[in-house]
C-alpha cells in the first residue's frame, strides 16, 4: 500500500481513532475501549490506574482517511513495550498494511533499546487473520488466560499472550 503514510497520532485525530476502533472491534468490551478514549485528553492521567504507562499511537493515513492504527505502551510491572490497539479497517485488510504497522512498532521499540515486543489478543473468531499475521511476523505464543473481567462478562474467550524478539 504505497499510498499509505504512518504518522503519529494528533489530538485532532481523536474522533477518527474512535471511529476506527469501532470499525475494527465492533463487539469489544467497552471497558477495553477506555484507553483510546482517555488517550491525549485530560483523562490521560487515569491510564496509570489501568497499568498503562507511556502510551502513544500512530495512524495509517490513506486516500480515504485513517485506514489503520497501532500503539505502544508500557505496563507498570514490565520493561518490555506492548502493542496497543493494533488494527486495520476492513477496507484496508489483505494489502500488507498490518505488517507495515507491526514493523513500525517493532522498529520503534528496537530504536528505544528494547529486545522484545509483546501483545495480547484473543481467541475471538474475528481475530483469526490477525493470529496468522502474528505468527508470520515472529510473535510466538507465550501464554493463555481468561481475565476476571472477561469471565464476569460471561465471555468464553481466552486472552493469548505473544512476544517477539527484536
Amino acid at each position: 500500500m504505497p499510498d499509505i503514510a504512518i504518522r503519529p497520532f494528533r489530538p485532532s485525530d481523536r474522533s477518527a481513532l474512535r471511529a476506527l476502533v469501532t470499525r475494527v472491534f465492533p463487539d469489544r468490551d467497552p471497558l477495553e475501549r477506555v484507553a483510546t478514549h482517555l488517550f491525549a485528553t485530560r483523562g490521560e492521567g487515569l491510564l496509570p490506574l489501568l497499568g498503562i504507562r507511556a502510551p502513544r499511537f500512530w495512524l495509517a493515513d490513506g486516500p480515504d482517511g485513517v485506514a489503520g492504527m497501532i500503539g505502544l505502551y508500557r505496563r507498570a510491572a514490565d520493561d518490555a513495550p506492548w502493542v496497543a490497539w493494533f488494527g486495520v479497517g476492513p477496507e484496508g485488510r489483505g494489502r500488507g498494511l498490518g505488517r507495515r504497522l507491526l514493523e513500525h512498532a517493532a522498529e520503534t521499540a528496537r530504536r528505544e533499546g528494547h529486545d522484545r515486543l509483546r501483545l495480547y489478543t484473543s481467541t475471538h473468531p474475528s481475530e483469526a487473520a490477525a493470529q496468522r499475521l502474528y505468527d508470520r511476523t515472529g510473535f510466538r505464543l507465550t501464554g493463555r488466560r481468561r481475565p476476571l473481567s472477561w469471565r464476569l462478562a460471561g465471555s468464553p474467550l481466552e486472552m493469548l499472550l505473544r512476544e517477539r524478539a527484536l
